[in-house]
């Protein structure tokens, strides 16, 4: 476990245990019972609270889902995810990349004839991820992604927190606040720009290296760059978007597009264009992670190097269809026979028992939240009534 999974760990108000399988569980406690969850049913609940949500504002039922993630999400992960979604009731329909709604934001709103480049810049509060592509009405094509899965914030401020066990900074201007759990204790500090700046200067310089490299991959240079999106709460720091400016010169920062909600929004376009609405869009996206098979001790061959678009590939004997499997067809050039094989990743995937056993509790789960729901609404009707 990394230095900052352990930091992590204990700030969580939870207890982590072995279950089946040496599956990890979160033990909580739920009515007065020690209760053991997967991941998988964590994520449900908060999945049910947006269907629910999606479903007040619609006033029909929500049947259908595309789900953005993180740009370095594994095919675990995305794997997982789809399984979240079957445990709520719903057909994920895709697994996007997070930036390429985001992208998909932009073009939709600016709604610009011309061709453009763009680059996304998506930092959030735990990970950080890059992205240019080329966007016009009705198409958008990804050209590289980069990026880091996680951020070390967070240990940074632990460090401060435990030499001084006190308050970052006593001075009047304030622009951040902490809360969160440690050990036992209640950790709650304010931090002044300029301390948080000093604090995470390294980070923000990764952040950069990290835009310089997905130019690098995408082989475009700065001028050819129209635009710079921003999407991300962390992206609103003014120390990121001076560095951006200084990086990128007389190209402005983009902020047509609120970060909060550029992916969500991205997101039912491409749901809406799934579905065949009146938005059609051309989407042709890139893998982010190298994909290929191990051959020996640890070591991969790769198949497909990153930043390959998908689903059709630059080289005329691999195809892909990204999605937990890898198809690959091959010809021999002695004989001249075609074939192909196909590999999917079927270790990290939930069971039809598991999956059908978290669908019941989330069954149960959702009609005693209902019930709560309507015992606080009585409550609350007879409070206005009596006043």
């Amino acid at each position: 476990m990394t230095p900052l999974c352990r930091l992590t760990k204990k700030l969580w108000p939870f207890t982590i245990v072995l279950g089946k399988n040496d599956k990890p569980m979160v033990e909580l406690a739920y009515k007065g019972e020690r209760k053991l969850f997967a991941a998988e049913e964590i994520s449900s609940m908060a999945l049910v609270k947006m269907k629910m949500v999606a479903e007040q504002f619609l006033k029909c039922d929500v049947k259908n889902a595309v789900i953005a993630v993180p740009s370095y999400f594994n095919e675990s992960q995305k794997r997982t995810t789809k399984d979240v979604g079957k445990i709520v009731g719903l057909n994920v329909m895709q697994i996007m990349n997070e930036l390429t709604p985001a992208a998909i934001t932009y073009s939709f709103n600016e709604l610009k004839e011309e061709t453009r480049n763009i680059l996304v810049f998506d930092l959030g509060g735990g990970t950080f991820d890059v992205s240019i592509a080329t966007v016009e009405r009705g198409k958008l094509e990804v050209k590289a992604v980069a990026g880091k899965m996680r951020l070390e914030a967070l240990q940074r401020l632990h460090s401060e927190w435990e030499r001084e066990k006190r308050s970052l900074s006593s001075a009047a201007e304030t622009v951040i606040d902490i809360d969160c759990l440690y050990e036992g204790q209640d950790f709650h500090t304010k931090i002044r720009g300029a301390k948080f700046n000093e604090l995470n200067g390294d980070l923000f310089k990764k952040c950069m290296q990290i835009v310089e490299q997905c130019m690098e991959d995408s082989k475009m240079g700065k001028h050819q760059i129209n635009n710079v999106v921003l999407v991300g709460s962390s992206s609103r720091r003014p120390k990121v978007q001076e560095l951006l400016s200084q990086f990128f010169g007389r190209i402005g920062l983009c902020k047509s597009v609120n970060p909060d909600e550029a992916v969500a929004y991205g997101a039912a376009l491409r749901a809406a264009a799934l579905n065949k609405e009146e938005f059609q869009l051309v989407l042709v996206d890139v893998t982010p992670l190298s994909l290929g098979i191990e051959v020996s001790h640890g070591f991969m061959e790769v198949v497909v190097p990153r930043n390959t678009p998908i689903p059709t590939l630059k080289e005329t004997t691999v195809t892909t269809m990204y999605d937990n499997q890898i198809s690959v067809a091959f010809k021999d050039r002695g004989t001249g026979i075609n074939n192909h094989i196909t590999v999917t990743n079927e270790r990290e995937k939930l069971s039809k028992d598991e999956i059908d056993r978290m669908v019941a509790n989330a069954d149960i789960y959702r009609k005693e939240d209902e019930e709560a729901a309507k015992k606080l609404l009585a409550k609350n009707t007879l409070q206005c009534y009596v006043f």
